[in-house]
Formats: C-alpha cells, sequence, structure tokens
C-alpha cells in the first residue's frame, strides 16, 4: 500500500459533539489536505426514547449497516478502512463486512468500551476495572449504563456476544490507542498486543504566547461540566486554598453549572461555552490548565491544546493523564491537598508542555503514524488465513 491512499473512514457520532468527534474530523482533513481520498461512513445516535431502544435491539450486531457498508465499499474501492466508534446504531458489524470484502482494517480506541459497557471504568463517582479481563455483567447488575438495566444489558450482551464471535480479534488488524495505559488494558481485555500500536492525538500549532504564563493570574478549567470531569473536586479545592492573586475561569457547559455560577467572591468566574478561537486565545493568555478527571480519561484534546500554546497542565495522577502531560504537567494525587500556589515556575513548565507537543502530538508526526499504521494493517490482514 503505497503513495495515495483512499480511506474508508467509520464513526458513530455522539448524540452531544466531543472530543472524540472532533478528533475523527481532525483526522479526515489531515488526510485530505495531504492528497489522500476519504470516504465516510457515518451515524448519530438517536435522541428519542422509541428510537433509541429500536437502535440498542441492533446495536450488537447490526445486519443493515453491513449491507450499506457493502454497497460503499462497492462503490468507492477504498483501500484501507479506518473505525473510530461503532457505538451504537453502527454495531461491531461493521467491521466484519470491511474486513470480510478484503479491507485491512484499523480501530482507533478513543475509551475503554471493550472493557467496560459506559466506556469509562467509572462507577459511584470511582474508578473501577472490576470487568476488565472478565466479563461485563456486572455492569448490568451496577446499571453503569445509563443508569438503565435495558441500556446496560444491551451494552453487555453487545460486548459478550462480539467477544464471542471474535469480532475484534480476527476483524481488526491493527489498534490504534492514545497512551500506555489504554495498551494495558486492552491486552488485559484479550487483544494481541503485537497488533496495537500506540497513535496519540494531535493538534494544530496556535502560535506564539504574546507573554509567558508567569505574567498571567488565570487557571483554566476546559471540558464538559459534568461529574467524571472532577469540577466539583476541583472547586472545592480552590475555595479551601485560596489562593491569593489568582481566578480560576471555568469554560463549558453541562449539569454542574450551577456548581462555578455565582462564585466570584471566590475568584471562580464562569464564562460558559466559548468559541475555538476564544478558547485559543484564553490558552495563550492563561498561567495553567487544571485537568482534575475522576475518570481514567482517554487523551482531552484541551490538554494537546494546552500543551501546544506553552501552558503547563495540572492533572489527576490518574490513567494516561500524567504520560500525556509528561514533564509539561503537575501530577496531584489528591485535589483536597492541593493548592494552586504551589504550581513552582509555570514558565518552565509551560516551555516542557511545548517541546512535549513539538515531539509526540503534531499534525505531521500524526500523519507519519498514521499512515504506518495503515501499511501494519495491510501487512496483518495478508497475514490471515
Amino acid at each position: 500500500m503505497t503513495g495515495s491512499r483512499r480511506v474508508l473512514q467509520i464513526h458513530n457520532r455522539y448524540r452531544h459533539a466531543g472530543g472524540e468527534d472532533s478528533v475523527v474530523e481532525l483526522e479526515r482533513e489531515l488526510l485530505r489536505s495531504h492528497g489522500h481520498e476519504v470516504e465516510v461512513f457515518e451515524r448519530t445516535n438517536p435522541r428519542g426514547a422509541g428510537q433509541t431502544a429500536a437502535a440498542l435491539i441492533t446495536a450488537a450486531w447490526n445486519p443493515a449497516v453491513v449491507s450499506s457498508l457493502k454497497d460503499l465499499i462497492a462503490f468507492t474501492k477504498p483501500s484501507v478502512a479506518h473505525a473510530h466508534n461503532t457505538w451504537f446504531a453502527i454495531s461491531p458489524a461493521a467491521l466484519a463486512a470491511t474486513h470480510r470484502a478484503g479491507l485491512p482494517t484499523v480501530l482507533t480506541i478513543h475509551n475503554y468500551r471493550l472493557s467496560c459497557i459506559n466506556g469509562q471504568l467509572l462507577r459511584n463517582g470511582q474508578p473501577c476495572t472490576i470487568c476488565v479481563g472478565t466479563h461485563p455483567w456486572a455492569g448490568v447488575r451496577y446499571r453503569c449504563y445509563r443508569d438503565s438495566a435495558l441500556a446496560s444489558s444491551s451494552a453487555a450482551w453487545t460486548l459478550a456476544l462480539n467477544r464471542l464471535l471474535g469480532t475484534w480479534r480476527q476483524h481488526v488488524d491493527v489498534f490504534l490507542v492514545l497512551t500506555d495505559f489504554m495498551r494495558d488494558t486492552l491486552i488485559a481485555t484479550g487483544i494481541p498486543g503485537e497488533r496495537i500500536i500506540q497513535l496519540p492525538n494531535f493538534t494544530s500549532d496556535p502560535g506564539p504566547r504574546s507573554n509567558p504564563p508567569s505574567h498571567s493570574n488565570t487557571v483554566l478549567f476546559i471540558g464538559r461540566l459534568s461529574p467524571e470531569k472532577g469540577l466539583e473536586q476541583l472547586v472545592d479545592s480552590w475555595i479551601r486554598s485560596a489562593p491569593k492573586d489568582l481566578r480560576l475561569v471555568v469554560v463549558g457547559d453541562g449539569p454542574l453549572a450551577s456548581v462555578v455560577a455565582g462564585q466570584e467572591e471566590h475568584g471562580i468566574e464562569y464564562r460558559g461555552r466559548l468559541s475555538q478561537s476564544e478558547v485559543r486565545a484564553l490558552t495563550l493568555g492563561a498561567r495553567a490548565l487544571a485537568v482534575p478527571s475522576i475518570w481514567y480519561e482517554g487523551q482531552p484534546m484541551v490538554v494537546l491544546e494546552a500543551m501546544s500554546a506553552g501552558l503547563g497542565v495540572v492533572v489527576s495522577d490518574l490513567g494516561g493523564l500524567p504520560e500525556t502531560v509528561g514533564a509539561g504537567g503537575i501530577r496531584v494525587p489528591s485535589w483536597a491537598d492541593f493548592s494552586f500556589e504551589d504550581l513552582g515556575d509555570v514558565d518552565s513548565l509551560g516551555r516542557a508542555a511545548r517541546d512535549r507537543w513539538s515531539d509526540l502530538f503534531t499534525p505531521t508526526r500524526h500523519l507519519q503514524g498514521l499512515l504506518a499504521a495503515y501499511e501494519q494493517a495491510a501487512y496483518w490482514h495478508n497475514r490471515r488465513p
């Protein structure tokens, strides 16, 4: 497989657009901007209760998707298939369809859905690995998916059936993971390590800073205002430690907006949802970014965007976050014991963050890794009976 590729990109969009959807779109444009063709097979999960229930019935194996993919492959004749998310409107049947059509098939792992029915390894606000390497039925017992026995049963059945059929082991040639932590979790699930390649996310260069981080008094939180993002822990830590001459600026929306609204007396400013250009301007002018997640994050785009802007990142010492930031971040084992007055030399931290982005998370580096993964997928595909 040399020269220009024709890539069949498969992605199941979520009801609410998030970082994973952004990564898929960025990767699509990256390939196209370098002369590669990208054919898109995309579905969006339904919103209504009735439509959702109907879609969950075929979440484990959707024959209509198989038929549609066969037609698309016959018409477009791609050279490689690259899937990102198949839950739940598309289903894992898409992977069997591409592989049986003779396409080397790549699957990017953005979360932990091959091990956990909610994809987060999180239960009752705590990290949970009870289903890793075993079976998914504990997730039904605890209603881990949307706190629904019915929806959890559908998600667990999808995992159990496709493990039994060998869908991932037999029909995916190469798995792309974001971090070593994700690789280890995938291996524990039963995926052969030799077919796993680490390829982190990427982001573009926002340009130079006008001032070093030490000239700013702003600490940023950017993301969905939901429990797994650790916003409550961050606010409690901020109010308890009361850092002098600093302010916490919170950007995003979600169910926990009330936690940060009206907290100006504690130096907390809630900005709501902002445009990408506004977020970029904030990162280029801030002192640090806080990522207090309480779950094993994949690789948040906001972290890479901050590092590209020469901004140090303060992260929970959990999952793949510490390895992502490296020397460009500070690990926090307990937010209850942390104070933002202990950030130290934020300028050195910002330079280390920028250097790490330049080494690992640029578009050029990602494209090289992506094309190499397609070559490796062709190699493994041709070795199969």
